[in-house]
C-alpha cells in the first residue's frame, strides 16, 4: 500500500477505497485474524512510511507530524471500528504527547468494542530480556518478550552488529515466547553457532543497550533496512519504554595507541610468526605488514584487534586493505600468511575454541587469492591516468 506523504495527497483516498488503496480493508482483515502481530505490524508499517521520528526519549518534533496529523483528522472524521482501532494504536505508539492524547480521547468517546490486547495496549510489558552471542563476537541478538493484555506474546529479535560500530542492523518480531526463539537459534538449528551462549539481561541495561544501538544506526547512511526494520520500530520503542530507566550499556573501550603498539610487538616475537621465515620477509617488511593488520583491526570493526571471525577477515582483506597504499607485490603476497599467524596468536592468547580458529583460518585461505588479485589490480591503476571515456 502506498502511504504517500505528498502535500497534494488526500488521506481520505486511503479510507474510502480510492485508487491509492483501501487501508480500511487491510485493517479489517488484520483484526479478523485475531493475531495481534498482524494488526500491529500493519500499523507500525503505516507509521514508518509516514516518516515520523520515534525517539526513545523525548516528545518528538511537532514539525514532523504534518502528514500524520492529516491522517489523524481523517480517522476522527470517519467513525468506524477500523478507524477506532487505528486511533487506539496511535494513542500508544506515536511519539508526540499531544497527538497521543488526542487519539486516546477520541477512542474513549466512541463505543466501538476493541480486543483487550488493543484496548489495553498501554498495559503491555516486557517479561524477559536475554542476549544471545557466540565466540565470534560479530553480533549480539537481544531478545525481548512482550506480553500483551490477554496473554498474547510477541518477541523481538534485535541484531546489534559489532563490526559496524555496534548498531542495530536488523529487527524481527514473532508471535511466540522468548524461550521458543532462543531454542530455535541455539538448540534446534542443524548448525548451531560455535560457543553459543544465552545470558538474561538486567531490564534497565537492555533498554540503554538497544536504544543506544538504534541511535548509532540513525547516523548510518544509507540505513540498513529489512522487511521488518524499521517497520517495527514504533512497537519496539514502545516495548523499550516499558523497561525501567537508569541502566548502563556495556562499556566498550577502544585500544590506546600504546596498547596497539604493544600487541604488535608481542606478535612480532611470537612463535606463530615463525611462518615469516617461509614467506621471506625481512624484519622491516614483517613489521610493516604486522602493523598494517593490527592498526586496521584496532580502528575498524568494533575496535578489538584480537577478535577474529570469518566476517572480520573478509572485511579486512576485501574492504579495508584495498583502501591502503600497500602495493608492493611481495607484501601483498605475504599478508594472508601473516594474518593467519595473527589469528592463531590471538586465538591462543584469548583461549578461543580451536573449531572457531579453524573456521576463521579457512576463510583467510579462501579469500587469499581474491585479495591478492584485488590489491594488484588496484596497484596497476595509475591515479594520474585520464579516466576512460564514458
Amino acid at each position: 500500500m502506498d502511504f504517500s506523504t505528498e502535500t497534494d495527497h488526500d488521506p481520505m483516498d486511503d479510507l474510502d477505497g480510492g485508487s491509492r488503496g483501501d487501508l480500511m480493508t487491510e485493517v479489517r482483515i488484520a483484526l479478523r485474524t485475531g493475531a495481534p502481530i498482524n494488526f500491529l505490524s500493519l500499523s507500525c508499517s503505516f507509521l514508518t512510511q509516514l516518516e515520523v521520528p520515534y525517539p526513545s526519549e523525548g516528545p518528538g518534533d511537532p514539525g514532523d507530524l504534518v502528514s500524520l496529523l492529516s491522517y489523524v483528522d481523517a480517522f476522527i472524521d470517519i467513525q468506524t471500528p477500523e478507524t477506532t482501532a487505528l486511533l487506539a494504536v496511535l494513542a500508544v505508539l506515536v511519539a508526540h504527547p499531544a497527538t497521543r492524547q488526542r487519539c486516546g480521547a477520541e477512542v474513549a468517546r466512541r463505543r466501538d468494542r476493541l480486543p483487550p490486547w488493543l484496548a489495553r495496549l498501554d498495559e503491555a510489558s516486557v517479561t524477559r530480556v536475554a542476549r544471545l552471542t557466540d565466540q565470534t563476537g560479530d553480533a549480539d541478538l537481544v531478545v525481548l518478550e512482550l506480553r500483551l493484555a490477554g496473554g498474547h506474546l510477541l518477541t523481538f529479535m534485535v541484531l546489534i552488529d559489532h563490526n559496524l560500530d555496534h548498531i542495530v542492523k536488523q529487527v524481527g518480531v514473532l508471535a511466540c515466547s522468548a524461550d521458543e526463539v532462543i531454542d530455535s537459534f541455539v538448540h534446534a538449528r542443524p548448525d548451531p553457532p560455535i560457543g553459543a551462549s544465552v545470558v538474561d539481561l538486567v531490564a534497565a541495561d537492555a533498554r540503554v543497550m538497544v536504544a543506544e544501538a538504534i541511535r548509532r544506526a540513525d547516523d548510518v547512511y544509507p540505513p540498513y533496512t529489512s522487511v521488518t526494520w524499521p517497520a517495527c520500530r514504533p512497537l519496539l520503542e514502545m516495548a523499550l519504554g516499558t523497561l525501567p530507566a537508569g541502566g548502563t550499556a556495556p562499556l566498550r573501550v577502544g585500544w590506546s595507541p600504546e596498547q596497539v603498539d604493544m600487541l604488535a610487538r608481542e606478535f612480532l616475537t611470537s612463535p606463530e610468526l615463525e611462518l615469516l621465515d617461509v614467506l621471506e620477509l625481512d624484519e622491516d617488511d614483517a613489521e610493516l605488514v604486522v602493523r598494517t593488520i593490527v592498526d586496521l583491526a584496532a580502528s575498524h570493526g568494533g575496535g578489538d584487534p584480537m577478535r577474529w571471525s570469518g566476517t572480520r577477515v573478509g572485511y579486512l582483506l576485501l574492504d579495508l586493505l584495498p583502501r591502503t597504499s600497500m602495493s608492493e607485490a611481495h607484501l601483498v603476497e605475504a599478508l594472508p600468511g601473516v594474518l593467519s599467524a595473527f589469528v592463531r596468536f590471538c586465538g591462543r592468547e584469548r583461549g578461543v575454541d580451536e573449531e572457531q580458529v579453524g573456521a576463521t583460518l579457512r576463510e583467510v585461505a579462501e579469500l587469499a587469492d581474491p585479495f591478492r588479485k584485488l590489491m594488484l589490480d588496484h596497484a596497476s591503476v595509475d591515479p594520474l591516468d585520464d579516466p576512460p571515456p564514458s
